[in-house]
This record gives structure tokens, sequence and C-alpha cells, in this order.
């Protein structure tokens, strides 16, 4: 079983690519949203708290 900081850094190293892939036309805003959402959910349950705010950049 993985470390909990260790599915952490991956939930946000996915966050990243998902950023990027938007900001180079790779993948739709829909897409791009789709994978948000999932990746905030998982990382809101490793953080083992409510609901967690994250910073969105605007890359439209």
């Amino acid at each position: 079983m993985m470390d909990n900081s260790l599915q952490r850094a991956q939930v946000y190293q996915i966050l990243a690519l998902n950023d990027e892939m938007l900001k180079n036309g790779h993948i739709s805003r829909d897409e791009h949203d789709f994978v948000r959402r999932l990746q905030v959910k998982k990382l809101t349950g490793l953080h083992g708290r409510g609901t967690m705010e994250v910073q969105s950049k605007n890359l439209t």
C-alpha cells in the first residue's frame, strides 16, 4: 500500500499535468474539469477533512 504523502504527491502531479494538457490544447475544458473534480475528491479524502479549496488557474 502507498504512503499517504506519496498518494497526495501523485494527485498534485496529475493536476499539474492536467493543467498543462489543457494549456497546450491536448484536452478540452470539459475533460480538464472532469479530471480535476475526480482528483480533488481523492485529495480531499487523503487529507481527511471535509472540503478543500483548490486554486485553479484560468487557462482559457
